[in-house]
């Protein structure tokens, strides 16, 4: 998590050095793909608890 905090402040770091008008937009995106991946580990940690033969093991 610290990671993605130092990726979004490099990133506002050189969109305002650059003027760039975009930084809300990109900043969104960074966002979006950080829950993403929060979300798709919560999931698989879940499954990986399931008991076997359980309806949660089934396809």
């Amino acid at each position: 998590m610290t990671e993605d905090r130092m990726a979004v402040l490099d990133m506002l770091r050189k969109a305002t050095a650059d003027g760039d008008v975009d930084v809300l937009r990109e900043g969104v995106r960074v966002l979006a793909e950080a829950l993403m991946e929060v979300e798709v580990t919560a999931l698989r940690g879940a499954q990986g608890r399931a008991r076997p033969g359980t309806a949660a093991d089934q396809p």
